[in-house]
């Protein structure tokens, strides 16, 4: 029988088709490969031919597939898909609407001003958060702890209260944690002790809001609990209508590492050619969270890993791709951290000079990191995840394959960026964009290049993964990318489905 190496001119979907096959155990006659080589053109739906193949063979416990029989197969799936090869979007309904897009908003403040001006926005929008809030939660300020203290009443009762505010400092010690709270009218240290040090250390991130519970004990504040701001256990929206969104971020489009023949194939899936037209039908929007090119001069000695030198090019070329995603598909576009755009945050969206080819694309919207948007009554938060590996020197025990565990301490502490000062610059905004004040049905991102999704409290966590091989970098920092994988999402009942684009090496 015939040993299977892939023929460089193999059309990606035998290619497709010969790798399932192998992996459900099946071998293929000395003439089947040939048989297939030739075939320039095919109209046939794999996954049928795959489910047609297996059900027949299994049935008569045949494991050898010969041409004959293939040949039957694919006449007839050719004459049943050549009747339904059409995509079908009569009754697809879209309707979106842009909730939040920094792009306009964004007015730097020069200097410590807008530093003092940025976090004090952050401050007082957390706490009208936490008085919003069903926790019956009301923090004293910072200026009236003194006050709790001289109360000898209050002292004798174990008397217990709230403190909230922005972790300006935080000091380790073997057996203890020093922690200095920072509110709008000063700032205290307090001390936190056994478990709540890992509650801390699990959960916690410099100069993001915390609640600390307080008792008055011996004329001492000892810290009883601690909680990051959080978002409540809630119900999700959900449209009305079956509709679904794709999600893709971290394209890299330019690099020599760009897995150029996956994206094609998901291309032609997404086109109706693949099969699989019960989704395809049904498909009305697709979100990409940043880094859709691998830009120009990012990092050291960049070109030598370029396929394409000039950024212009590359936009014009993930255009071209793109231009050929059916036109009735909705396709949002943020930036991430190797777009031409700055890279503090938040980012506006990627300017026109440089990706004109893009906003001549009719279904394109292009927006900025980040951005809330509302596709058929769900929202979506797009985020490209830059300061998600900047959680990684704060939190003990997070890994780069794990990713929504990264996204989770970031929708725990109702912010994107928490930390100042870290890898990921921040712009002195006269307001915080970054702050998470409306609750997300789906938190996308990227940034990791690694594929993860999970649910928490009623929203989806997705990081999408990528479509670049592994590069030089992660190669010596021990990164193993999660490529060619799609999640799409039905926005009439939330569920996650995920779609493999993956292409064995020739």
């Amino acid at each position: 029988m015939l040993k299977h190496k892939f023929n460089h001119n193999i059309n990606t979907k035998i290619k497709l088709l010969i790798k399932n096959l192998i992996l459900s155990n099946f071998t293929l006659d000395n003439d089947v490969l040939p048989y297939l080589q030739n075939i320039k053109e095919e109209k046939f739906d794999v996954n049928e031919i795959i489910k047609k193949i297996t059900d027949n063979y299994k049935q008569n416990n045949k494991k050898i597939i010969k041409k004959t029989d293939l040949e039957k197969i694919l006449q007839l799936l050719d004459k049943k898909s050549s009747l339904k090869k059409d995509i079908d979007i009569k009754n697809l309904n879209n309707k979106f609407q842009i909730i939040q897009d920094p792009t306009k908003l964004i007015k730097p403040v020069p200097g410590s001003r807008g530093f003092n001006t940025l976090f004090s926005d952050r401050y007082k929008k957390f706490f009208n958060i936490i008085l919003k809030s069903k926790l019956n939660i009301n923090p004293i300020k910072i200026k009236d702890i003194n006050n709790i203290l001289k109360n000898k009443k209050l002292n004798i009762k174990n008397y217990t209260f709230h403190v909230s505010g922005l972790i300006l400092e935080k000091e380790s010690y073997k057996n203890s944690i020093k922690i200095t709270v920072d509110d709008d009218t000063g700032n205290y240290a307090f001390n936190i002790y056994e478990d709540l040090m890992i509650k801390f250390n699990k959960n916690c991130l410099l100069d993001q809001m915390i609640i600390l519970k307080i008792k008055l004990q011996d004329n001492n504040l000892i810290v009883i609990d601690l909680e990051p701001i959080d978002i409540p256990l809630r119900t999700s929206n959900y449209a009305k209508n079956e509709i679904y969104t794709i999600l893709l971020s971290d394209i890299h489009v330019g690099s020599k590492y760009f897995l150029e023949k996956n994206f094609k194939l998901f291309l032609e899936w997404i086109s109706g050619n693949l099969g699989d037209l019960e989704i395809i039908n049904k498909i009305g929007y697709i979100i990409i969270a940043g880094d859709i090119v691998d830009g120009v001069g990012i990092y050291p000695d960049q070109k030598e890993e370029l396929k394409i030198i000039k950024i212009e090019e590359q936009y014009n070329y993930l255009a071209e791709l793109l231009n050929k995603i059916p036109n009735h598909i909705k396709i949002f576009i943020i930036p991430g951290d190797h777009d031409a755009t700055r890279s503090a945050l938040p980012q506006p969206a990627i300017p026109k000079q440089y990706a004109k080819s893009l906003y001549e694309l009719t279904n394109v919207t292009m927006l900025g990191n980040p951005s809330l948007i509302n596709l058929n009554d769900v929202n979506f938060l797009i985020f490209h995840g830059r300061s998600l590996t900047d959680i990684m020197t704060e939190i003990p025990g997070l890994k780069f394959n794990e990713p929504t565990s990264h996204m989770k301490i970031l929708l725990k502490n109702r912010h994107l960026t928490p930390s100042y000062g870290l890898r990921t610059p921040i712009s002195p905004e006269l307001q915080d964009y970054l702050l998470i004040n409306d609750i997300p049905d789906v938190f996308h991102s990227g940034h990791l290049h690694t594929f993860g999704a999970e649910r928490y409290r009623g929203t989806w966590l997705i990081n999408s993964g990528c479509w670049q091989s592994k590069t030089v970098f992660q190669e010596n920092v021990g990164i193993e990318p999660k490529s060619c994988i799609i999640p799409y999402i039905n926005l009439k009942d939330l569920k996650v489905s995920f779609k493999n684009f993956i292409i064995d090496s020739e």
